[in-house]
């Protein structure tokens, strides 16, 4: 349909969510086209290349239509191309500030990224130290258990030489009580 247009001129679809797969069929539907040498498509997701196809053939049509042959010094010719391809300069704009946008998530993801990092070598340290005052605490407690076992047993041995002593000890008084008797 744009193959057979002769009377417009411009075509401004700004905005219009056509995606890329829209701007890409809007450069082969205006590849036959002479007549249209304006075309706004900023905010529509058209890429490099489709935009760059687009100012080729935008620029080759009004080089057709806008060449304004005027005469000058001695026999030379001079003519006037116009070179602004209207809808690149929004979308070169439009993708810059996005370039711009992107850039400064990309640093606050880094930023953020940065952060994780520095908790989680916090984490790790304060796991290791609790790591190591867990194994040092069950060695404490085993340290504990074993001189307790130590001293149990000390206390069961002076128990039993307590226990011997006192025994003999009453032997020791009956023998004497029983010389004792003997001689009196």
């Amino acid at each position: 349909m744009l193959g057979r247009n002769t009377a417009l001129k411009t075509l401004d679809l700004r905005w219009n969510t056509i995606g890329s797969d829209g701007c890409h069929e809007i450069l082969q539907a205006i590849q036959q086209n002479r007549c249209i040498t304006e075309c706004h498509l900023t905010g529509n997701g058209a890429t490099q290349e489709t935009l760059q196809g687009i100012a080729e053939k935008l620029r080759g049509n009004r080089e057709n239509k806008e060449r304004v042959w005027r005469p000058t010094q001695g026999n030379e010719t001079h003519f006037h191309k116009s070179q602004r391809v209207h809808g690149l300069d929004d979308s070169f704009q439009f993708s810059q500030n996005k370039i711009g946008l992107l850039n400064k998530e990309i640093c606050e993801i880094k930023r953020e990224n940065n952060e994780l990092k520095v908790q989680l070598e916090t984490k790790s340290c304060t796991e290791k130290e609790l790591q190591t005052l867990r194994v040092q605490s069950e060695a404490s407690d085993r340290d504990w258990q074993m001189r307790n076992d130590v001293k149990s047993v000390e206390i069961s041995n002076l128990t039993q030489s307590n226990s011997e002593l006192v025994m003999k000890n009453q032997q020791l008084d009956e023998e004497l009580r029983t010389q004792h008797e003997r001689v009196c």
